[in-house]
């Protein structure tokens, strides 16, 4: 695992560093003080911590050409200014990590990364008839179930995989994949808002929610936010 430090606080940075390795011994580390060395550092990172303010290139910047150039990476900004979050959050960080939080917090916020890291790499079969396939569960948008199986909506197009909703809800539990109606299932990361009775993805589809659901999955959506923020 190639894990990126972008902080031009080499104090900060190096406690950091000391963080991650004790979570994560067999990791790669690097460190760098500016976000024009960052970028220049022929690496495909799998996670990147990135101090915000940083000169010439800062963070936001540094983001930008992650969310381009390296869509796979995971990035989390690491900031003294909560105020920070408003603006970030165009760039869809999966983290904010406030610089003063307890240490507990920033333990915890690396560890989220590293456990994201897992999630999105995971990979399972899925079979129906005479056709299998692996794919990513952090892959899949939303889930429908069909007559003899379920329709797994993806950004390749829509894969079948014979298993009934309850099957699927269970086995996915832990890829932030909830039960949103009866017959829907949805990513929590391809969430755009809530409208009515129907959830807007960020694609644009939409998919409706079930009135016992509702608030389950409200909440839920909710507290998975709450976990990219600072707190």
């Amino acid at each position: 695992m190639e894990i990126a430090i972008c902080d031009d606080d080499r104090v900060l940075a190096m406690r950091m560093c000391e963080r991650i390795k004790k979570l994560v011994p067999e990791c790669k580390i690097h460190i760098f003080e500016n976000g024009k060395d960052f970028i220049e550092k022929n690496i495909e990172w799998d996670i990147a911590f990135l101090d915000i303010e940083m000169d010439e290139v800062n963070g936001f910047q540094v983001a930008e050409y992650l969310k381009v150039n390296q869509v796979k990476c995971i990035f989390s900004f690491v900031t003294a200014h909560p105020e920070f979050a408003i603006d970030g959050y165009d760039y869809q960080p999966f983290r904010y990590i406030l610089k003063d939080a307890p240490d507990a917090v920033i333990n915890r916020k690396i560890k989220e990364n590293v456990l994201e890291f897992h999630f999105r790499n995971r990979i399972i079969e899925v079979s129906y008839k005479e056709m299998s396939r692996i794919l990513s569960p952090y892959n899949i948008r939303w889930i429908e179930a069909g007559s003899h199986c379920v329709h797994l909506h993806t950004a390749e197009g829509i894969v079948e995989w014979g298993k009934n909703m309850d099957e699927v809800e269970k086995e996915l539990q832990e890829d932030h994949i909830v039960r949103c109606h009866r017959s829907f299932a949805i990513n929590l990361n391809c969430i755009s808002h809530f409208a009515n009775e129907k959830i807007i993805l960020k694609n644009g589809s939409s998919i409706p929610v079930g009135r016992m659901y509702r608030n389950k999955i409200k909440k839920t959506y909710k507290d998975f936010n709450i976990g990219k923020s600072g707190k």
